[in-house]
């Protein structure tokens, strides 16, 4: 007969190391049912936004920029982190505009998503915004260098099936939109 998982008792936290965007948090947890425990080593960050915008002719802006993670260029969903106090529709319309310089004129929050629950503790909002044309200035953050361009809903899904796209959070919002068009 199987049974629900326990949750595990969190007992102590200290700061293993601060990395200006996000910490590592040393947690250590038990688990009293089976008389366990363990120090587990968690991401703490804030949440994060990718926005899917849709032109007048229902074309997607996508970014391309050099990632550090993988040391390579990058197509994406424009996004980033969520300031404190922000909501998740002025974020995804924040990032827009300073990444493309792309304003829209209807938002929704098409999901919430955890991006990876075993060792991050924030979230994820895909935000769709309708009618997105070009209206402001660019206003990229100090180490940004962006490419913006528009494509058709089903290339991008092509993008995303070919490895043109590989940016997960991305591809997820891309499974997001066809509840929506």
């Amino acid at each position: 007969m199987s049974r629900e998982p326990q949750l595990w008792k969190k007992t102590k936290t200290t700061l293993h190391s601060d990395c200006r965007i996000f910490k590592i948090n040393k947690i250590h947890f038990e688990h009293e049912a089976r008389g366990t425990s363990g120090d587990f080593f968690v991401m703490d960050t804030s949440s994060w936004v990718h926005t899917i915008a849709l032109t007048p002719e229902n074309e997607i802006v996508m970014v391309k920029q050099f990632r550090f993670g993988t040391e390579n260029l990058s197509w994406e969903a424009p996004g980033g982190l969520m300031e404190k106090g922000e909501t998740p529709e002025h974020a995804g319309a924040r990032e827009l505009r300073e990444e493309t310089g792309y304003v829209g004129k209807s938002i929704e929050v098409m999901a919430k998503i955890a991006p990876n629950p075993a060792i991050q503790n924030n979230v994820c909002y895909f935000v769709l915004i309708r009618d997105a044309q070009p209206a402001e200035a660019l206003d990229w953050d100090e180490h940004e260098e962006i490419l913006t361009k528009t494509i058709p809903v089903n290339t991008a899904e092509e993008w995303a099936r070919n490895g043109t796209i590989f940016h997960a959070l991305t591809i997820t919002s891309l499974f997001f939109l066809q509840s929506h068009l």
